[in-house]
C-alpha cells in the first residue's frame, strides 16, 4: 500500500544495485526494516539481505 501512494519503493538488491550506479554513487538511500508495522522477523530478513548485498553497493558508490 506505501509503494503505490508513492511515498516509498521496494527495490530488489539488483535494483537497488542499479539505483546506486545511476546516482554515480550520490545521494541518499534509506532503509526502513520495520517499515509500516512489520514483524521483527520480517526486519531481521531484510536487514540480512542488504548486509548479503553491501559489497556490491560498495562497489557501485566507486
Amino acid at each position: 500500500m506505501l509503494r503505490h501512494a508513492g511515498m516509498f519503493a521496494a527495490w530488489t538488491p539488483d535494483q537497488l544495485v542499479e539505483k546506486v550506479r545511476s546516482m554515480g554513487g550520490a545521494g541518499q538511500i534509506g532503509f526502513q526494516p520495520l517499515l509500516g508495522g512489520l514483524s521483527p522477523e520480517e526486519g531481521w530478513k531484510s536487514l540480512r539481505l542488504l548486509e548479503a548485498t553491501m559489497p556490491r553497493l560498495k562497489e557501485a558508490m566507486g
